[in-house]
């Protein structure tokens, strides 16, 4: 006997979490190796990047050749307000005049890095947080497990550091 399968539009709406702070929707099944989320489509069998979905879902079709980026620079965001659709060109063009293309010959430190997720307020926060769970600080600030033990532990945001 075969079950009936759950909607494309349930399974999608199960599987993240509202982070408060920024308003990011954080895709919570396992991430592909680029940290991207990713949903199984039944016919025939394929998977599609959870953010390239939730934009189809809440905004309209992407062509092919277009890319679903994020105003946010989270891979795991499904929020479609954070979505932008855009040529590769485009999207690389959004990544340096966020900072993000600077190479590790001089790296930014701090909210100076294109690529940070978290303020020096926020690691302030974090560092004078004592006995917090890492798991409700990674909910309450929308980064990965390994974001917030770096920062606890001092390897990164290192100028920071007494």
């Amino acid at each position: 006997m075969a079950y009936p399968r759950t909607p494309v539009e349930e399974r999608f709406r199960q599987k993240f979490i509202v982070c408060k702070r920024t308003g990011c929707w954080l895709w919570t099944d396992a991430p592909d190796r680029y940290g991207y989320g990713r949903l199984q489509m039944p016919d025939p069998p394929y998977s599609v990047k959870a953010h390239r979905l939730s934009y189809i879902l809440h905004i309209g079709p992407v062509a092919d050749d277009l890319l679903v980026c994020h105003t946010c620079d989270r891979p795991i965001c499904v929020n479609p307000d954070h979505l932008f659709v855009g040529t590769n060109v485009d999207n690389m063009k959004d990544m340096v005049s966020k900072g993000r293309s600077i190479t590790m010959i001089n790296p930014q430190k701090g909210e100076r890095n294109g690529r940070a997720k978290l303020s020096e307020a926020d690691v302030l926060d974090i560092r004078s947080r004592k006995g917090i769970k890492v798991a409700d600080l990674c909910k309450e600030f929308g980064v990965a497990k390994t974001a917030i033990e770096r920062v606890i532990m001092g390897v990164s945001w290192k100028h920071l550091l007494g």
